[in-house]
């Protein structure tokens, strides 16, 4: 961005190595708290606009933690990867596994509709949309000519609520990944010959087993992930 150069910082855009990853996702998770935070005090003293707009904001953060461990496992779309980093609405596309899979452990439940959106979050373009509509004020077009947007004066009071609502269901599921956890992560994503269900079934059921053995996740967490690859399997 132009506006980091103008104040002498330049962004990083490169590989990064197990120490950097983890401190990036810590950064990250920390960021999305703190922010949670600031959200529910304005949202306590009724300022519903600028909580909502913290909240999106808590929720980007929360993005950019499947993003940092993309590029770390040596995605070859790096680059792209960097960019979408620093990019609100791409941010929001990211699907991050192991929210899901936590999210099934907590509820049997729920239906795959319920479990989808859970897992993709809000839609990136609507959490945008609801930030800037928090932030600025506006001019939009009307039928009989311009109108006029103060954040104030839009009824936040559902929205609000639910976008922090959103922020802690993401901030809260989120972990933090030692190097010598993300170590193992690599180790494993290096033995993926291929990307069919059967071997990327075999990759992460050989990687859980891995990391349940280290004592870093527990067995449960991640039969959900599991069992949706084994539906991939047996559809083909």
């Amino acid at each position: 961005m132009k506006s980091m150069k103008a104040m002498g910082l330049n962004q990083y855009s490169g590989t990064l190595d197990p120490m950097s990853a983890a401190t990036g996702m810590q950064a990250a998770r920390l960021n999305a708290l703190d922010l949670i935070e600031s959200s529910k005090m304005l949202l306590d003293a009724n300022k519903r606009a600028h909580s909502a707009a913290l909240s999106v904001l808590a929720i980007e953060e929360c993005g950019k933690v499947p993003i940092i461990l993309q590029i770390f496992l040596g995605s070859p779309d790096t680059n792209v990867l960097w960019k979408g980093f620093r990019m609100h609405v791409f941010k929001g596309k990211f699907h991050n596994p192991g929210i899901l899979a936590s999210a099934k452990s907590f509820s049997s439940r729920l239906d795959k509709e319920t479990f989808a959106r859970i897992a993709d979050g809000p839609p990136p373009e609507f959490l945008d949309g609801m930030k800037q509509l928090a932030w600025y004020s506006e001019c939009f077009l009307a039928p009989d000519g311009p109108a006029w947007h103060l954040p104030k004066n839009m009824d936040w009071a559902e929205k609000a609520d639910m976008l922090l609502a959103e922020a802690k269901a993401l901030a809260f599921t989120i972990r933090d990944r030692s190097p010598e956890e993300l170590e193992i992560w690599k180790k494993h994503f290096n033995q993926l010959k291929d990307k069919s269900p059967d071997a990327l079934h075999n990759m992460v059921t050989g990687l859980r087993d891995e990391l349940v053995e280290k004592k870093l996740i527990k067995k449960q967490w991640w039969d959900g992930l599991l069992k949706d690859i084994e539906e991939i399997c047996g559809s083909h």
